[in-house]
């Protein structure tokens, strides 16, 4: 698959060498049960500013190369739409263009996961260009089957997602991400001082 507006899952990681999702096993799986369900297999991760939305979807594709990853997340493709490219055009014609093609491309890929890291921006960003459209668009590729979605989101922007299309939360599966527990922030903190100590010398 080839579009300028679309980075791979391996890209992203490549992005972020040494990217270990650490403390949030169990909101994985869950993430993982909602996307290997046949139906509402979409996903809208919300939660508080900086509590980790990104981590955590990066970490599905993290997860295809371990071992004992399901298979029917092995299987998937991640695909996030790089926003400030896309929307960075200078023609909104062509923004809407482009985002078509985007969704055809999901279509046509089997097992395809869109990943739109950013619900406001996209949201916000759709409608000052003329392009409320797009968000009409990938709802109803999400209720017609035709390809998966993550949206993520702060709690603050919820209202603001709700409002851009009547069946937002009809497509979406919701999932709040909450702030992680003792336990799970010292395990953070460890793999945070051993990268420092390895990388820095700490």
């Amino acid at each position: 698959m080839a579009n300028q507006y679309l980075i791979s899952g391996s890209e992203m990681l490549e992005a972020r060498p040494g990217f270990k999702l650490v403390g949030r096993e169990d909101a994985l799986k869950r993430l993982t049960s909602i996307l290997i369900r046949s139906n509402a297999n979409s996903v809208l991760v919300f939660g508080p500013g900086g509590v980790g939305c990104s981590a955590l979807v990066l970490g599905l594709q993290a997860l295809k190369a371990e071992p004992d990853a399901p298979f029917d997340i092995v299987r998937k493709r991640f695909y996030w739409v790089d926003t400030d490219c896309l929307f960075s055009l200078q023609d909104d014609e062509q923004i809407g263009a482009e985002f078509a093609k985007i969704l055809g491309l999901m279509k046509r890929t089997p097992d395809s996961v869109l990943i739109i890291s950013d619900a406001k921006v996209f949201v916000e960003s759709a409608r000052s260009t003329g392009n409320s459209h797009l968000i009409n668009s990938l709802i109803l590729a999400i209720k017609q089957g035709l390809t998966q979605v993550i949206l993520e989101g702060r709690d603050d922007d919820l209202e603001l997602v709700f409002r851009c299309h009547p069946h937002v939360q009809e497509a979406f599966t919701m999932m709040e991400l909450a702030e992680p527990d003792m336990d799970a922030l010292r395990a953070i903190a460890s793999f945070g001082a051993e990268r420092l100590t390895g990388n820095h010398g700490i």
